[in-house]
This record gives C-alpha cells, structure tokens and sequence, in this order.
C-alpha cells in the first residue's frame, strides 16, 4: 500500500470513529426532505423509500431541516451518518422558502431538486401568471391591482363573481368569492390580493372538480380530478383524487408540460393545477392555475388511477439520472 493511499485510509478511519459513520464513496446517497417530523410514516416517504430501495446503487434517507441555522449541526451529522456521507442529490418536498442548511448543501456541491431558486416563482401568483401569459398558456382572466380603479376596469370588462386570492399562498387558503365589483372592492387587499374571473361561473356538473397533473423532466406522468362538493378543491379541504378519462388526458399532459416550460429552468418537477373552463354555450376548455414546486397529492393519485408510487419512482429516478449528468458521473 502506498503510502498516501494509507493516509487517506489512516484519516478514514479517524473520521470514522470521530463521527460514528462508514464514508459510503460508491453510492448514489439521495436526500428525502419535507417538513414533517416523521416523513417515513407518510405515503410520499414511503413511495420514495419503496423507489430508493428498487434502484442499485442509490442509498437514501429522510431529513426535515429546521428553519433557523441553529441545531443545524445535529440534523447534518445524523444525514451523514444515515448516508454514509454529504448527499449527492435533495429532492426537496418541503413547500416554503429553503432554509440555511439546504442552501449550505446546495454551496458545497449537492445538487437540489428543485431549484430553491424557483420558489419566488412558483410561491408567487403573480410571478406565475406574468411567465404563463408570456408563454401564451391559457389562464383565467386576472387583475393584479395597483389601484382600486384597477379592480372596476377589470370588472367592467369581466362579468363575476370574481375570486380573491392572496398572491403567495398555498392549500386554498385565503381564497374568497365575492359577486359584484364593489363586494370585491371592499374585501380585496391591495398589494397582496390579485382578482380573477369565476372559472365555475358556468359549471355545468353537481360536484367542483379541478385537475392536478404531475410533470417530470418535460413528461407528464400522471393526473388525477380533485373533486369535492365545495368551489376550493384543494385535497387538504376535503377533496378526492378521481381519474381523468384516457380522452382528456393527453390534452391536459400537454398542457401541463408546456406550463412547466413556461416557469424556465430550475423547475425539475411540478404539480400543475388544471381547470376546465366553461361558458355559456357549454364549450369548454382548459386553463393553468398555477404551479407548485413542492407537490403532494401521491396517495391520491394512487388510489385513483394507480400511478402514484410510479410517479415518485420517476422522480427519483428522474433526480439520480440529473445527479449523473451534475457530478459528471456513470
């Protein structure tokens, strides 16, 4: 044995014994990470551990960094530990802004799905709506008022109710209906709320329902309806995920895909939220609601169409396949 290759494993060892770990230099060492406490219990943590588990070569763990940098040392050391090492790639399900230790991981070589960079966008309606219209992917008619007289041009031109939302947001939270122009002048917050039409205005069907499209890369690998007897049909309000009929399907996968390329490059994978929009006559078509950066809903779209656990392995896969090509790797 040479003699450096005997300091490299001399200072292995040490730092075998000093951390509690065996470095690991031959597997692809993938990072699970959400914001719940106990992410192996959760249909997403255990998809992804069925998906870790079926690939050689790839070794993966659970992690839920805390927002502030303390008590950050702690959650490294046990990854390292779990891993056998810094983990080549995160694949980041947590829906909020990254936090020190994911962009200190992402400093030091590890490569982030998706890019912490494409929260602003995605966390933002309006951000979202700007690049969707600059693509010319169809969304719902929408104001982002400036001014109070903003919102009476829009609704002059745009027959309600009218829908208020928070302009960063998530889960349907903060959404109202209001049905006249000066409902939503009384309720609307200028600066954080945007104004658009009300896509049900014309429903025809007895239950709301909207879509959820899942994109990874540029394919789009599953879609479920969410369905529920109230207008915000988020599953987190009660909703349930139901197939899309294989007729529709290929329109909103291409749908989705080209709402994906819109946002630009960062967005590795999305759950892209879908509306068929009626009018009066009963023509219909499809528009974008927004994009999220952080998806959920797996559990759902397995019990539904069965592709749920597929979906997840495809990420995973996806991530590894990306990690390859990031660290110039076999």
């Amino acid at each position: 044995m040479s003699q450096e290759v005997a300091t490299i494993s001399g200072w292995r060892d040490l730092l075998d014994k000093l951390t509690g770990f065996e470095l690991d230099d031959e597997s692809i060492k993938v990072l699970y990470h959400d914001n719940i406490d106990n992410s192996m219990n959760s249909s997403l943590g255990r998809y992804f551990d069925e998906a870790v588990n079926s690939m050689d070569g790839v070794r993966g763990a659970h992690a839920k960094f805390p927002k502030h940098y303390s008590g950050g040392g702690h959650v490294k050391q046990k990854i390292r530990k779990e891993l056998g090492g810094d983990p080549d790639v995160i694949i980041n399900f947590m829906a909020g802004p990254p936090s020190g230790i994911l962009r200190e991981f992402e400093a030091n070589g590890t490569l982030v799905l998706n890019d912490p960079d494409m929260y602003p966008v995605t966390g933002s309606k309006v951000r979202t709506q700007q690049l969707l219209e600059q693509a010319d992917v169809p969304v719902a008619e929408t104001v982002i008022p400036h001014s109070y007289d903003d919102i009476r041009e829009f609704c002059e031109r745009v027959e309600g109710p009218y829908v208020l939302k928070p302009s960063n947001g998530f889960g349907g939270k903060g959404i109202r209906k209001v049905d006249t122009a000066e409902e939503a002048l009384k309720q609307v917050n200028l600066g954080t709320d945007i104004v658009q039409e009300d896509v049900f205005k014309y429903w025809p069907h007895q239950s709301f329902r909207d879509i959820r499209a899942y994109v990874v890369g540029d394919e789009c690998i599953g879609a479920m309806y969410r369905v529920n007897n109230d207008w915000i049909t988020n599953i987190h309000n009660g909703g349930h995920g139901e197939k899309v009929p294989d007729n529709e399907y290929q329109k909103v996968a291409e749908l989705a895909v080209e709402a994906v390329k819109a946002m630009g490059d960062g967005l590795h994978f999305s759950g892209v939220d879908i509306l068929e929009r009626y009018d009066k006559d009963g023509n219909v078509d499809y528009i974008v609601l927004e994009l999220n950066s952080a998806p959920g809903g797996f559990y759902n779209l397995e019990r539904s169409t069965g592709h749920g656990r597929d979906a997840v392995r495809q990420i995973v896969e996806y991530s590894v396949e990306l990690e390859k090509e990031f660290h110039g790797g076999e």
